[in-house]
């Protein structure tokens, strides 16, 4: 059975914190990391209602609460069932919108096997990075979504890009800061930072190739 129609995620990573929500079809993912702790929340349309914060599972439907080895063992499984259904689901939309994603599935198999490092989710530049991939309800229709895809990417200056995937007929919006704060409309900049990165991560090669195929 389907549970949510429109597929949504992001993905928000620092060198200390790292949070990732997404909501699909047949599960709702959150998961948050700070300050060298972490809480992981599934739900899925068959009744799943768990929390785990690293030593306890919160089993929300079933009322109960399970600890140490049995706790870890009972979030793998679900994570990995839940992994997998996911994953399938973030491939078809990459395919379907021409996204990149290899960021944030690579993150959620390291998160289903519980190992957990915010480092493994930046560049050697990078010191934040965020990914989303939203529903923005058109005014005309509270039934259909616009779906748009933003990244962010900071270093010692700083660029943030909206996508619009449905509706090709508004314009892109590619940003620029030199203070990570105050972003304006510089082409130049976003250009001349899409174009001066390099890197061998093969995860943020597919984030800079895909701006670059934006830009042309």
């Amino acid at each position: 059975m389907s549970w949510i129609g429109d597929a949504s995620f992001s993905l928000e990573c620092s060198d200390s914190s790292l949070k990732i929500e997404i909501n699909a079809s047949n599960y709702s993912l959150s998961f948050q990391y700070i300050n060298n702790s972490y809480n992981i929340t599934l739900y899925s349309s068959d009744n799943t209602r768990v929390s785990f914060n690293g030593s306890k599972l919160f089993d929300m439907h079933n009322l109960k609460v399970l600890n140490g080895d049995k706790a870890k063992e009972t979030i793998l499984n679900l994570l990995k069932n839940a992994n997998d259904n996911i994953k399938d689901e973030i491939n078809k939309l990459a395919i379907r919108y021409d996204i990149p994603v290899k960021l944030l599935t690579e993150m959620l198999n390291l998160i289903s096997k519980l190992e957990i490092n915010p480092l493994n989710c930046l560049d050697i530049k990078i010191k934040y990075i965020y990914l989303g991939l939203t529903n923005d309800f058109v005014k005309q229709s509270q039934f259909s979504v616009n779906k748009k895809f933003k990244i962010i990417m900071n270093s010692n200056e700083c660029i943030k890009a909206v996508i619009n995937l449905d509706n090709l007929g508004e314009n892109n919006s590619f940003l620029f800061s030199k203070n990570c704060v105050e972003y304006v409309n510089d082409l130049e900049g976003f250009r001349n930072y899409i174009y001066n990165y390099k890197t061998i991560n093969d995860k943020y090669l597919e984030l800079i190739n895909y701006l670059k195929a934006k830009l042309s």
